[in-house]
């Protein structure tokens, strides 16, 4: 069973996402995250148009996932938010996906993978995230206390400036 932390929190969007819409995202989102949700994944389906405000929301929940293990993942982007992400350069800024169907199977194969690193040892994860697993990249998962081979050192030192 997975932990409010690993919930996944679909949000559906629809009409503009101008200044007064994208003020209600913010609270929304905002107020999901302060309550634990760390996975978000919004729905474009039925989104007009998008305006720099909409943008803003997004850069900003990113920001704020990045640090705490979350993640956004984007779907059903009509041609015109495409084209302001692309004309913006933000559009690989974000995990997009064509369909809810897409976006479904990219959440069961996160959870299947985070799964499958509960058993692995702190410094595996470590070494899985560094490679590209999507798991948190920081010393705090290197193994407390003991002694600590130089490549664990270094590990720690390069990736958050700490001395494990």
């Amino acid at each position: 069973m997975p932990s409010d932390q690993q919930a996944v929190v679909f949000i559906e969007l629809t009409g503009a996402l101008d200044n007064r819409a994208a003020e209600e995202f913010e609270h929304e989102t905002a107020e999901l995250f302060r309550s634990g949700s760390r996975f978000f994944v919004i729905g474009f389906e039925r989104v007009d148009m998008m305006m720099s405000a909409g943008i803003r929301v997004l850069l900003e929940l990113t920001r704020m996932l990045q640090g705490q293990q979350g993640g956004l993942l984007l779907y059903g982007l009509n041609a015109r938010v495409r084209a302001v992400l692309s004309v913006t350069r933000l559009v690989d800024q974000f995990q997009i996906v064509v369909s809810k169907d897409d976006a479904m199977r990219a959440v069961a194969a996160r959870r299947q993978s985070a799964e499958g690193c509960m058993g692995a040892s702190p410094l595996a994860r470590l070494v899985g995230q560094v490679l590209g697993s999507g798991r948190p990249t920081s010393a705090a998962l290197l193994p407390a206390g003991g002694p600590k081979s130089a490549l664990t050192v270094e590990l720690a030192r390069l990736l958050d400036g700490s001395d494990a």
